[in-house]
């Protein structure tokens, strides 16, 4: 997996939390401008949440890496946040502040953290918000919003969880995907540079082979009468280039009799015609091999294109 790409997912998604986390808690504290009794002592836990959202955002590049690592973070913060929801009560819109704390564990903690930290949430906003503090107040006094406290908020804080579960996710396929991408594209690079290097060194090695079978041919010519076994054997050196630079090999004679046998045995091969082609087959399997690959060197008197090793098919 790309990690690079992964971890600045997960931190631009982070900051985007804590962000919004920010921006609820001044909701929070304008709201508290219209009810002055409870300034004086939720504004401590206020201040504490502030710094607890601004510094990770603020330093996340060198806070991220241990936070990601240990839960501790989230867990007190868990604790806080509560504490503080406790105190305001569940019509207090510092509950979406608090649905931060799920979202995070999901991101970074994945499935684990996410059923951990939102098992914790619901289980703690029972005891701390509707058990304790002003909550109870707040639910006897409104009984019409007993469902919505009850069920329909607790219930937000897994869904939050999973939520950033999801998220993370889709992060770790991407960069997955992406990762795939790249090793892909670098061994089609590699097999591409192969067959460039493969083709050159064809192209090369073929115009080197031709080159020897044009000097042995020449060299023949020049030392015939002086050296025909060194003219046969120019020749027969200028025969093996140009068949290994056409890229056929001299057939051997007891292939070549393999082959008279085949067409000898085959049912189209009745007839005086048929008999007679098999027997020039098995007198030109019959000569030497030196014969057989003198008999090539007058392919190199035809274009390149045009010339054709006697073989058997």
């Amino acid at each position: 997996m790309d990690d690079g790409s992964a971890a600045s997912s997960v931190r631009s998604l982070v900051r985007l939390v804590l962000l919004f986390r920010l921006i609820v808690l001044n909701v929070t504290i304008f709201e508290l401008a219209g009810d002055p009794g409870q300034v004086p002592g939720v504004m401590a836990g206020l201040a504490v949440a502030a710094f607890a959202s601004f510094l990770p955002l603020r330093y996340w590049d060198k806070w991220g890496a241990a936070i990601s690592r240990r839960p501790v973070f989230l867990a007190a913060d868990l604790m806080l946040n509560l504490a503080i929801y406790a105190y305001l009560g569940p019509t207090s819109p510092f509950f979406l502040y608090t649905l931060g704390t799920p979202l995070l564990a999901g991101i970074l903690f994945r499935t684990t953290g996410a059923v951990i930290l939102g098992t914790a949430m619901v289980v703690g906003y029972y005891v701390l918000v509707v058990l304790t503090g002003n909550g109870l107040d707040e639910l006897r006094a409104h009984e019409a919003r007993d469902i919505q406290a009850l069920v329909v908020l607790p219930a937000l804080y897994p869904l939050a969880a999973a939520g950033g579960a999801a998220v993370r996710r889709l992060l770790d396929r991407q960069a997955e995907t992406q990762e795939a991408l790249a090793v892909a594209e670098r061994r089609a690079a590699a097999g591409a540079e192969r067959a460039r290097v493969a083709r050159e060194m064809h192209d090369s090695l073929g115009k080197t082979l031709y080159g020897i079978a044009l000097s042995a041919r020449a060299l023949s010519h020049r030392v015939n009468d002086e050296a025909p076994e060194a003219a046969q054997a120019a020749r027969d050196l200028s025969a093996a280039a140009q068949v290994a630079a056409g890229g056929r090999r001299v057939q051997r004679p007891r292939t070549r009799a393999a082959c008279a046998a085949k067409i000898a045995a085959s049912p189209t091969t009745n007839g005086p015609s048929a008999r007679a082609s098999a027997a020039d087959t098995r007198a030109a399997s019959a000569q030497p091999a030196s014969h057989v690959r003198g008999s090539m060197c007058s392919s190199l008197d035809r274009p390149p294109w045009a010339r054709s090793t006697p073989e058997c098919t």
